[in-house]
């Protein structure tokens, strides 16, 4: 977990730098949506994990090789989310059915292990 939280900083540092000096076209379009994901992603395992430690029963606990797993999930879909409303084709339908298909992916991959 110290490592996400460590990429998910320097990814918050990253976007924090091309949202207020560069200008929004070129690489620093294409470099912002990586940042996004990482960032989210960094963000968002340490808050998974903590959730797995709060709710779920030890001997059902999933190990943290999950819980960034599903971090990395979380990044991706917003980041996708980010893009599609960026060329204006984001609306409700997608966003749900995207997370349908992420979490039916995670589901999987959870029966799979």
């Amino acid at each position: 977990m110290a490592l996400a939280i460590l990429v998910g900083g320097t990814a918050w540092g990253a976007l924090a730098y091309l949202v207020l000096v560069e200008s929004p076209e070129g690489w620093a379009l294409v470099a912002f949506f990586p940042a996004l994901a990482l960032a989210l992603a960094g963000t968002a395992a340490p808050i998974v994990r903590l959730l797995h430690n709060h709710f779920i029963l030890r001997k059902r606990r999933p190990g943290p090789a999950a819980a960034l797993r599903q971090g990395l999930w979380v990044g991706l879909f917003i980041t996708l989310c980010a893009a599609m409303q960026l060329a204006r084709q984001l609306d409700v339908a997608l966003v749900l059915g995207l997370g349908v298909v992420f979490m039916l992916l995670e589901g999987l991959l959870q029966r799979r292990v």
